[in-house]
């Protein structure tokens, strides 16, 4: 799509030419309007496409059907999946700061890396192929120099479509895999850094050449020239970036996120002037902002954003949060393993977003949301502040639901799942899933420094403590591979510090919690009871109508950006002396005429899309004092300490990674030697390794995944 973009662009910019015209819609906006904007829209209706008419999203559908086991064995599904595997460490072996790369990873890095030489050099040889009369070592320096400035907004425009938290436009080209937020997040940090190494290489270049040429003070004081004024805009926009980049270090993004997350908006500052400074740049970035203000509404269509919630303390340290799904809002609220929400607690922040992974499964509890959180700074403070033992109702807001929906993980014949502390709240829905679809095998390595951070999660562990639930499984599972379910716990006080103390019970098959096994008709029976009530409103519908909406009120709104120009002539705005101008006049030409397309873009973009949620969220919303009534209160218990010491066995090292999963892929590369390709299930003879926890925790077990040449994959949001 963009590359289709990028030729027809070079070819009608650097062979025929074209300038910014005002008060009519031209040849060229039809242009940028049909190649940018059309694109996006587009895959995002086919996205939702094959799930009109059903109540649940169709990812969603997919990913919790007793068929995904099989969805994920097909042959076009694992070279998908397969394509985005890590399999190379490079410098992520030494450092948290890099990734580990797959064959996804390298082949979409190549074509980025293309992109930016085309937008970069493309002209500069078009432009030297149409005039070669002109070529001179100081001509062309400059033309490497402006165009650096367009590759550098390119990549610009692709940090936004990076950043999309439920994105459609990946999924859908490149596999759900590709989807996942935190490999979006690594190309929008890279992207980030390409675009200001680039735009600081155009400003250093002029800045140099005006100085050699002495006309430093003429070309960038705005009282002193037109390009003065305009070069001046280039700097505002560069600043904003600079401080975008600067907050954005690790280091510095970890000390203070506050900082940087609000130091992140100055993006608005940074597009807006620089759209001053070379009016062409608008065209690049339109598409993806739009689809931008499309992800931060869709949401808002999923689930109900202004709901109650009840926090009940599990521990000293650990809350429970439960987030009723209102009947209305029950098959676009669906959720699958890895999914994750971002929640908003008025009475704690009336701004502070915070995103959290759902440790509920959805067919045993369908009608409410479940997250597990940790007292470790001000906002989780002050919501434990706010629970009680018995559960305090409050209002919260919430926005979501997002995650890729990967099934990767049940094509292996051997789960192996690594849980550090809360952590394992991400896990517990995968697990679940697996054990519900297949018969392979699990095992699971729980890491916590305190009997806080095992004793919340009660469904988990009674049914490891009770063998007896997994029926006949556990003695053909112990008698292969016993000892290889762990945990980490406590001393002999309730909450007293275990530093390298863990536990070992339980048994590596699958494990099926007493939930699911009790609940797990009646819960169907919920789903489907719940969802009639809202198949007058499937949600790919929602989302289609959405997309219209949204995507035609941008067109809508540029075109009336292009026409509608006020006070602006031709002979004022474009004279010698127009950076004179002050006031109103001043604001006309110098702002209005720049911002306009793009600014009532977006604006009408985001204006239609709320008053479209608006209206859907009126029609099937009941008020929010009944929100909770509909909520099945879930037992919210945390695990006796007395009933742990008699389950568990106590064992009191560090768990060796490299010895669990060694002896986890020494099975795997056996049974592969000793049979077919495939297991006797249908299963790959191969071990899937999920982690959520600490980053070297997770990264360690990256490492020795990838060096026994088996499958690691992160869940949905970890960064």
């Amino acid at each position: 799509m963009f590359g289709f973009t990028l030729s027809v662009y070079l070819g009608i910019t650097f062979r025929t030419g074209w300038s910014m015209t005002y008060g009519i819609i031209d040849r060229y906006d039809m242009y940028f309007l049909s190649m940018i904007v059309a694109p996006i829209f587009v895959v995002i209706v086919l996205s939702f496409a094959s799930g009109v008419g059903a109540p649940v999203d169709a990812n969603v559908a997919e990913a919790l059907a007793p068929e995904s086991a099989k969805t994920a064995k097909t042959a076009l599904g694992r070279l998908m999946a397969g394509v985005w595997i890590p399999r190379w460490q490079g410098l992520a072996k030494y450092t948290v700061l890099f990734s580990s790369w797959s064959q996804g990873d390298v082949v979409l890095v190549s074509l980025l890396v293309l992109s930016n030489l085309l937008w970069w050099f493309g002209p500069v040889v078009a432009k030297t192929m149409q005039n070669p009369s002109q070529f001179t070592f100081k001509r062309v320096m400059n033309r490497i120099g402006a165009f650096s400035a367009f590759a550098g907004m390119w990549d610009a425009a692709l940090t936004l479509i990076f950043v999309i938290r439920e994105n459609q436009v990946t999924k859908s080209v490149l596999g759900k895999d590709a989807g996942q937020y935190h490999r979006g997040i690594k190309y929008h940090i890279g992207l980030g850094y390409a675009s200001f190494a680039l735009f600081t290489y155009h400003g250093c270049h002029y800045l140099i050449t005006y100085a050699i040429d002495g006309i430093f003070q003429n070309r960038l004081f705005p009282w002193m020239s037109n390009n003065g004024f305009v070069n001046f805009t280039g700097i505002v926009s560069y600043l904003a970036l600079l401080a975008m980049i600067v907050s954005s270090i690790f280091k510095v993004r970890r000390s203070n996120y506050r900082i940087f997350y609000w130091t992140h908006q100055l993006y608005v500052v940074f597009l807006l002037f620089a759209f001053i400074h070379s009016y062409d740049n608008w065209y690049v970035v339109i598409g993806p902002l739009v689809y931008f203000v499309f992800d931060r509404i869709l949401p808002r269509l999923k689930t109900k954003r202004n709901t109650s919630a009840v926090i009940t303390r599990v521990s000293s340290t650990v809350v429970r949060i439960d987030v009723p799904i209102t009947a209305a809002y029950a098959g676009s609220s669906a959720y699958a393993p890895g999914d994750w929400l971002n929640i908003l607690v008025p009475s704690v922040s009336a701004v502070n977003w915070h995103p959290f992974s759902i440790a509920s499964y959805h067919p045993a509890s369908p009608n409410h949301f479940t997250f597990f959180v940790k007292e470790r700074g001000l906002w989780t403070k002050g919501v434990y502040d706010l629970a009680s033992k018995d559960g305090t109702t409050v209002p919260v807001k919430i926005d979501g639901v997002f995650g890729s929906r990967s099934t990767e993980y049940l094509a292996h014949s051997h789960l192996v799942l690594v849980g550090g502390g809360t952590g394992i709240a991400a896990l517990i829905p995968y697990m679940q899933h697996y054990a519900r679809v297949t018969k392979g095998r699990i095992t699971l390595v729980w890491i916590a420094r305190t009997a806080d951070e095992v004793l919340p999660y009660k469904t988990l562990l009674e049914s490891l403590a009770d063998s007896s639930r997994l029926g006949n499984r556990v003695e053909s599972a112990v008698a292969r591979h016993s000892s290889t379910t762990r945990f980490a716990a406590g001393d002999d006080e309730d909450s007293a510090e275990l530093t390298d103390k863990t536990v070992k019970g339980g048994s590596s098959t699958s494990l099926v919690t007493s939930l699911m096994a009790a609940g797990s008709d009646t819960a169907s029976e919920t789903s489907r009871e719940r969802a009639t009530a809202t198949r007058h409103q499937p949600f790919a519908f929602l989302g289609i109508t959405l997309a219209l909406v949204v995507f035609g009120a941008a067109v809508g709104g540029y075109c009336f950006g292009r026409v509608y120009q006020p006070y602006y002539t031709a002979a004022k705005c474009r004279a010698r002396t127009a950076y004179t101008l002050s006031g109103m006049d001043s604001f006309w030409c110098w702002y209005y005429y720049y911002w306009a397309p793009t600014v009532f873009a977006v604006a009408a973009a985001a204006a239609a899309g709320l008053v479209c949620t608006g209206i859907v969220s009126f029609m099937r919303s009941k008020p929010l004092a009944n929100a909770a009534d509909e909520m099945n209160a879930p037992d919210t218990a945390a695990f006796s300490m007395d009933e742990f010491r008699a389950s568990f066995t106590w064992k009191t090292e560090r768990p060796d990674f490299e010895s669990i999963l060694g002896l986890a892929f020494g099975d795997a590369d056996t049974a592969k030697l000793a049979s077919s390709s495939s297991s006797s299930n249908g299963l790959s003879h191969t071990v899937a390794v999920m982690a959520a926890g600490p980053e070297r925790m997770v990264r360690d077990v990256e490492r020795l995944t990838i060096d026994a040449r088996h499958v690691f994959l992160r869940e949905s949001f970890k960064v």
